[in-house]
C-alpha cells in the first residue's frame, strides 16, 4: 500500500508464513489462499520457523531460534529464499517480516488486526480471514 493508502500489488510471492515477527503470531503473506493455508500448517508442523509451498526452516524455540549451528542456520535460510522464489533484489524475508510487524517502529505494522498506522493507531486495512469459520 502506498503512502496516499492505495493498493499497490507487487509481490510474486504465492505464499509465505512465518513466526519469525515483532508480535510473535504467525504472519501469512502472498496471494494464494490455499498456499497460505499450507504455509502456516507447516510453519505449526515445525513448531515454529518459516515456510512456503516449496520449503520450510524450523525453528521451534520460541518460533524464533533453534539449537544447533548459526551458519548451518544462515546456509538455510539461503536456500530458503532461494526455493521459495523470493523475488531478486527483495531484502530477506526474516528481517521483512520481523520490521512490518513490530509496531513500535514508525511508519505501517502488519498486526493479527490489520494494516496499523503506528503514529495515529489507525487501522488502514482489516486482517482478512484465510479460512472463516
Amino acid at each position: 500500500m502506498d503512502h496516499p493508502g492505495r493498493r499497490r500489488a507487487t509481490s510474486t510471492l504465492d505464499a509465505y508464513a512465518t513466526s519469525y515477527t515483532g508480535t510473535r503470531d504467525v504472519l501469512l503473506a502472498g496471494r494464494d489462499p490455499a498456499g497460505l493455508a499450507e504455509a502456516y500448517r507447516r510453519v505449526v508442523r515445525c513448531g515454529g520457523g518459516i515456510a512456503s509451498a516449496h520449503a520450510e526452516v524450523a525453528m521451534p524455540i520460541f518460533g524464533h531460534l533453534r539449537d544447533g549451528d548459526v551458519n548451518a542456520l544462515a546456509a538455510e535460510l539461503v536456500a530458503f529464499e532461494r526455493e521459495a522464489v523470493v523475488p531478486e533484489g527483495w531484502p530477506p524475508l526474516t528481517y521483512v517480516a520481523i520490521f512490518l510487524s513490530l509496531p513500535a517502529l514508525p511508519g505501517v505494522a502488519l498486526t493479527p488486526d490489520g494494516l496499523l498506522d503506528v503514529r495515529s493507531g489507525a487501522r488502514l486495512e482489516p486482517s482478512q480471514e484465510l479460512m472463516p469459520a
